[in-house]
């Protein structure tokens, strides 16, 4: 019995580190029969780009304005509900602007990463909305105090 040499060298198997979104398809396949206004509009902020730009744009400027309004309303005695940034307002205000903008500007890259599944948009659209009721809120508090 005669050995024959090998000619792969290792395993060419290599490990890989790939993210797999839980969604694998893009959500706009899924269902095609559905014709909700609702599915309409979120294919039509998948197809148009600038409109979806726009939001995550809204997003961050709605997030810098909230911080400056934390920033007034703990100046005259509130509390930060937000635990992680109650601890970096009280180590310094500035580490608090620092962290609040960026984690908001690094989940809006991601979030236009994922810009083609329909629970992305969707998501984008409730945290608008969730953005635009605490600004709400801030001018509230605003008046009383």
């Amino acid at each position: 019995m005669e050995l024959r040499n090998e000619r792969r060298k290792g395993d060419r198997r290599k490990g890989q580190d790939n993210f797999i979104f839980i969604e694998r398809r893009d959500g706009f396949s899924r269902r095609l029969s559905d014709n909700s206004n609702f599915t309409k509009f979120l294919n039509s902020m998948r197809n148009n780009v600038f409109a979806y730009l726009g939001i995550l744009i809204a997003i961050n400027l709605l997030n810098i304005a909230d911080y400056i309004y934390t920033v007034n309303a703990i100046s005259k005695g509130a509390i930060e509900a937000n635990p992680v940034l109650q601890f970096f307002f009280t180590v310094n205000n500035q580490i608090a602007g620092v962290y609040k903008i960026l984690m908001v500007l690094f989940i809006s890259l991601i979030a236009w990463k994922f810009r083609k599944y329909k629970s992305i948009i969707a998501t984008n659209l409730l945290i608008l909305l969730v953005l635009s009721f605490v600004l709400i809120y801030h001018f509230y508090g605003l008046t009383i105090v």
